[in-house]
């Protein structure tokens, strides 16, 4: 029997994502504190949203290593999950009491394995894969690796499906006005990976 798929709705930035991932019982709600990206939002407007949900684990996402700011936002939001880019020498040191999502290039994961002190605990955040690389990867991996969606076609998750990969990413989105968000195309991953929708 093939254990559940875990969910992260990562780069959350309004009230209608978070509570909807909430409602679903996904794993995981990333916040995307990176100021030149897209999906950025405040901290305070993160922490406004917090106040209203509870369940999964929230996750603060940087693209950056500058631990002056991560420590700030963590601490002022009281988040235990990082999730940051990979960084061989940032990692080999990293001894802080939080949990880490590591995010990897496609030409990364031969640097990870060659890593005697990668932390064990922490889980690989793969973007751009295809289910050819996916079939490539040691079950080492496999076990604790989230597979971001954004690029898969409907077709191919199907196909991702069969594989019961550990864990999957979808991205919120935009609200189209304060409190009003379709998020039909959330609902219909989760239900193809976990085979219910909750709402």
């Amino acid at each position: 029997m093939s254990l559940p798929t875990k969910i992260k709705i990562g780069s959350v930035s309004n009230l209608t994502d978070a509570r909807f991932a909430a409602s679903q019982d996904v794993s995981w709600i990333g916040f995307n504190f990176s100021e030149n990206s897209e999906s950025y939002i405040n901290p305070v407007d993160a922490q406004g949203i917090l106040g209203w949900i509870s369940g999964p684990d929230f996750v603060a996402e940087f693209n950056h290593h500058n631990w002056d700011k991560i420590s700030d936002i963590t601490n002022l939001l009281g988040i235990s999950w990082v999730q940051i880019p990979f960084s061989n020498q940032f990692l080999a040191n990293f001894n802080h009491d939080l949990n880490l999502i590591v995010e990897l290039k496609l030409d990364e994961f031969d640097d990870v394995m060659d890593m005697d002190n990668f932390p064990s605990s922490a889980w690989l955040l793969i973007k751009n894969a295809s289910l050819g690389l996916l079939e490539t990867l040691p079950q080492s991996i496999f076990e604790k690796l989230i597979v971001d969606l954004s690029h898969f076609k409907n077709e191919d998750l199907e196909l991702l499906k069969e594989r019961n990969p550990s864990a999957i990413q979808i991205n919120g989105g935009i609200e189209t006005q304060p409190g009003l968000k379709d998020v039909s195309d959330l609902s219909e991953i989760i239900e193809l990976f976990n085979g219910e929708y909750l709402w």
